[in-house]
């Protein structure tokens, strides 16, 4: 295929652009009857400022939405929520979601629980349902009743050994090179 063979394409690509001009949002602060953008305001301007409107209006009257997520993460809205801020109108600018009200529990039942969760998950030190001490770097609980047996079953073993092998580790040691099988 020849490049001479091909149609000369520019014409549509300045129409283009000047279409993709067209479509730019207005600056804010400096937004105009025309809505939509597409360069006339019409009866379709008008629905959407209506909607818009509509839409703002009932977003002020209904409360926000507080989520578990939120629980989880501590929100603002969550702590707002827990506080039972209030609007300038006097109703509660939170409400709780559905499947935050599903438990059957009651709100100091709940906090009761997650009191003592926290507090457990305070005195829990890390690695220590494994038997590892925080700090101190030597093994307690079901490690260190591992780490013993293991010892005493080592100790056993040296004992049954030869005196020379005892007094030497390197021999009987099949790692070691002086006891390589050539």
């Amino acid at each position: 295929m020849n490049l001479q063979d091909l149609p000369d394409m520019s014409d549509a690509l300045k129409k283009v652009q000047q279409f993709d001009e067209k479509k730019k949002l207005d600056p804010v602060g400096k937004e105009d009857g025309d809505v939509d953008n597409d360069g006339d305001k019409d009866s379709s301007d008008e629905y959407l400022m209506k909607r818009r409107k509509a839409i703002g209006k009932a977003m002020k009257k209904e409360a926000y939405t507080v989520t578990n997520a939120d629980k989880k993460g501590n929100t603002p809205a969550y702590q707002n929520y827990k506080k039972g801020m209030k609007g300038k109108d006097g109703k509660p600018l939170y409400k709780a979601a559905d499947h935050m009200k599903e438990s059957g529990m009651s709100e100091e039942e709940i906090e009761n629980i997650e009191r003592i969760s926290q507090e457990f998950d305070a005195a829990m030190e890390e690695g220590s349902a494994y038997g590892l001490t925080k700090g101190t770097g030597k093994p307690g609980g079901a490690m260190k009743d591992y780490l013993d047996k293991k010892a005493k079953k080592l100790e056993a073993e040296q004992k049954k050994q030869k005196p020379e092998y005892r007094n030497n580790p390197a021999f009987g040691d099949p790692s070691h090179h002086s006891n390589a099988k050539n």
